[in-house]
C-alpha cells in the first residue's frame, strides 16, 4: 500500500493525538469514517510521496509541496478538535449525509482525475519524462480538477462534524495551499507547452467553474 507510514503518521497526528483527553470519541462512527477517508485519500488518490522529489524540483515545486502537507494537517486538526471539545453530537443529522456525499464525491471525482491524468500526475510540480498536456476527461473542463476534488473531501469532513469554524478555517487553508499551487503549476506548464497550453486555459476553468 503506497504511503502506509505517511497514513499511519496522519492518522495519529490528525485523529487520535488531538483527542486523548476525550478518549471516549476515539471509537465514535464519524472519527472512524474519517480515518478511513484518510487511508483512502493517502493510499488511492495521492501519488506516492517522495521528499527527495521536492528537493530535485524547488524550482519548479517553490515548496507548494510541504504547502499542502501542512495546510492539509490544519484543514483536518480544525474540525476535528471544534468536533471534539465544542460541538454536542446530535447524532446522524442532514449534514452528517451532506458531509459523507461530499467527502465520498471529493474523493471519487479525485481519483477519477488522477486516473485520466495517469503518469502525469505527481506530488511535486516537475516536467516528467514525455509530458503531455491531457485535455480529455474532467480536464476538458476543469484544469486542476483533482485539487477541486480535495478541497470537497475536505469540506465534507468538516460538515460532517458540524464544525463551522473548523470549516472556515479548512477553506482558508486549502484555498490558500492551491492558489500556490495552482500559480507553480500553470508556470511551468506555459514553460513546457507554451501557446498550447495559454489556449487550453483560454476554455477552461482553474479549479471551479464558474467562478475561478
Amino acid at each position: 500500500m503506497k504511503n502506509l507510514r505517511l497514513s499511519l503518521l496522519y492518522l495519529f497526528t490528525d485523529y487520535i493525538l488531538p483527542l486523548l483527553p476525550r478518549s471516549e470519541k476515539l471509537l465514535h462512527w464519524k472519527l472512524l469514517l474519517l480515518m478511513l477517508a484518510c487511508i483512502v485519500m493517502l493510499s488511492w488518490a495521492n501519488p506516492e510521496i517522495k521528499m527527495s522529489e521536492g528537493k530535485r524540483n524547488v524550482r519548479s515545486d517553490r515548496g507548494t509541496m510541504l504547502g499542502i502537507f501542512f495546510m492539509g494537517y490544519l484543514a483536518v486538526v480544525a474540525p476535528v478538535l471544534e468536533w471534539g471539545y465544542f460541538v454536542r453530537d446530535g447524532g446522524f443529522t442532514f449534514w452528517s449525509a451532506l458531509g459523507i456525499g461530499l467527502m465520498t464525491g471529493g474523493l471519487w471525482f479525485r481519483i477519477f482525475a488522477i486516473q485520466a491524468l495517469g503518469r502525469h500526475f505527481t506530488g511535486v510540480v516537475q516536467q516528467v519524462i514525455g509530458h503531455q498536456l491531457i485535455t480529455t476527461g474532467p480536464y476538458r473542463w476543469i484544469r486542476h480538477p483533482s485539487y477541486l476534488g480535495s478541497v470537497l473531501a475536505f469540506v465534507g469532513c468538516a460538515v460532517l462534524l458540524e464544525a463551522w469554524w473548523g470549516l472556515v478555517i479548512c477553506l482558508v487553508a486549502m484555498a490558500g495551499a492551491y492558489f500556490f499551487r495552482i500559480a507553480a503549476e500553470e508556470r511551468l506548464l506555459i514553460e513546457i507547452f507554451g501557446n498550447q497550453y495559454l489556449e487550453y486555459r483560454k476554455r477552461t476553468w482553474r479549479l471551479l467553474p464558474l467562478v475561478w
